[in-house]
């Protein structure tokens, strides 16, 4: 086969018109859409840079926001358990102090009906010893006894005028009362009537009043002025002095 030079340079010189054609016709194009291919794929990248920075931006604001929210619940639960502890701790006081007071109120009241009650016992032990110290007296006492009641009777009328007492009575005569637990023997009336108008100078009318709670001795009034010897009067002091002495002990 023989080489041909004048088709080769026509080959030569179609080649290149063709490579010519296809840099104008197709090359630029190519070129420009590439070109905007890849400034439309580094838009979207540096769109997505910008999305993911106001992600990261807007996530850390959410994770600040959300450390604001959890500390401010903290802070309010922490309040609040505060205010809850503080009323329960003003509950707890204020049922004991009503727990203080009603025991108290309630050992008051105990404390009274103790006291009541041991007052009347006491009353009732100084009642049965008096009846009891009375009963005996009354059985021991005899006609010696209520002479010697006589005999205190008859110096308390000549002491009379040492107190300076006015003469009780009307029409120039002393009314006297002689009460006594049984009929005294006109010997001690006549003795107490001698004394008596010795002292006032003047007759003496004696009434005779009998008083079984006596148990024994006399008492002589002459008006307001009362000569007080009786077993009775002796018993209720003694009882007196008995329920103070009781009432003492247990205090």
């Amino acid at each position: 086969m023989q080489f041909n030079w004048s088709t080769f340079a026509f080959q030569i010189v179609n080649f290149l018109i063709l490579v010519f054609i296809l840099h104008k016709v197709l090359y630029k194009p190519i070129t420009n859409i590439i070109a905007k291919r890849r400034a439309a794929i580094e838009e979207k990248f540096k769109q997505a840079r910008s999305e993911r920075e106001a992600a990261e931006k807007l996530k850390s604001e959410y994770n600040l926001k959300l450390l604001e929210i959890n500390t401010e619940e903290n802070k309010i639960l922490a309040r609040a358990r505060k205010e809850a502890e503080a009323e329960r701790e003003g509950l707890i006081k204020e049922a004991r102090r009503a727990a203080e007071h009603e025991q108290a109120r309630a050992m008051e009241s105990l404390d009274q009906e103790i006291k009541g009650r041991l007052a009347d016992i006491q009353q009732h032990i100084a009642a049965a010893a008096t009846r009891l110290a009375g009963k005996l007296l009354q059985d021991v006492t005899g006609s010696r006894f209520n002479e010697e009641i006589a005999r205190h009777i008859t110096e308390q009328i000549r002491d009379i005028k040492e107190r300076d007492h006015a003469p009780p009575g009307k029409e120039n005569k002393i009314d006297a009362v002689l009460f006594a637990a049984e009929a005294p023997q006109q010997a001690t009336v006549e003795q107490f009537r001698s004394e008596l108008e010795k002292v006032f100078g003047l007759g003496v009318s004696m009434t005779i009043h009998l008083e079984p709670s006596m148990i024994s001795g006399f008492r002589l009034e002459i008006g307001e002025l009362i000569l007080d010897a009786g077993i009775n009067r002796q018993l209720n002091d003694w009882n007196k002095d008995l329920l103070n002495s009781l009432m003492e002990h247990h205090a």
